[in-house]
């Protein structure tokens, strides 16, 4: 998922940075790296959190040529 899709994700339900790093524990400035496309040095807890946040589940998934292997 884009970075900027988690900004649409997050505006859709009405939410404000603000509100997400609180719910998330994270610092508001993170949400706005995170949305901003810092996503490859965010923590993938870090990250966790902020999708918990919006309500959702955080799946990462690694693929090697055709086949995928689900991690969390």
């Amino acid at each position: 998922m884009r970075a900027f899709r988690l900004r649409e994700l997050r505006a859709a339900q009405s939410l404000t940075q603000v509100q997400v790093a609180a719910l998330a524990h994270i610092r508001q400035s993170r949400v706005s790296s995170i949305e901003n496309g810092d996503i490859g040095s965010a923590q993938v807890n870090t990250l966790r959190k902020y999708v918990s946040a919006l309500g959702g589940e955080l799946d990462i998934t690694v693929r090697l040529g055709d086949e995928t292997f689900p991690l969390a």
